[in-house]
């Protein structure tokens, strides 16, 4: 239904509603299947091509809230809700940057995600910025990133002045809020390819240059 052109969301979460169970009316609503992560990665797929960020909100809503209480969400669901994020009309970069970093703390201190969000994300958010023309904020959040990777944390403070810093979350002077390896630290992937080439493409649509 996601590939669907065009994309089929109703019907997905027709299909989903008939077939899925849930923990409410006594675990069952339909009956006949027990949702997965992948279940709800395919249902928000469908959301996020479609922009339609307020379903795909209320979903993540629903998974954060226990209203699932077998599915716990990973770094896919996050990735794809902040990708509804660039697709919606206008793009919503301020509620990108608030899953962004919720994300990040929800994942960094999960047993079941070890690795934290993962630049997938980072990078969904960034393209929402460069669907913006927000260049300045793409170049930001990639510094963030670099500086992060690096352990470097007073650098990028030291660079942006008294601007706060778009991952918030990392705006901590105690060392377990970034330092390698240690309880309490904050996942911040390196960039990859995909993400300079994101931040460039920024550049360009805004005209940056």
């Amino acid at each position: 239904c996601a590939r669907a052109n065009p994309v089929q969301q109703s019907l997905a979460f027709e299909i989903f509603e008939d077939g899925a169970t849930s923990s409410g009316n006594n675990g069952k609503k339909g009956g006949r299947l027990s949702p997965n992560v992948f279940t709800f990665g395919s249902l928000l797929a469908s959301c996020a091509r479609n922009g339609d960020i307020s379903s795909a909100l209320k979903l993540l809503r629903e998974l954060e809230g226990g209203s699932y209480p077998d599915v716990t969400p990973n770094n896919v669901i996050y990735s794809t809700v902040i990708s509804a994020c660039e697709r919606s009309d206008p793009p919503r970069v301020d509620l990108a940057l608030e899953l962004l970093n919720n994300a990040t703390v929800a994942l960094s201190s999960s047993s079941s995600n070890a690795g934290g969000l993962g630049v997938v994300g980072f990078n969904a958010a960034i393209s929402t910025m460069a669907r913006a023309a927000q260049w300045q904020m793409a170049v930001r959040l990639l510094d963030e990133m670099i500086m992060h990777s690096n352990s470097n944390m007073e650098s990028i403070r030291h660079y942006h002045g008294e601007q706060k810093l778009l991952l918030h979350v990392l705006d901590d002077t105690s060392p377990s809020s970034w330092a390698d390896g240690r309880e309490g630290e904050m996942i911040v992937p390196k960039p990859d390819d995909v993400t300079f080439g994101t931040v460039l493409a920024a550049c360009e649509r805004s005209g940056g240059w």
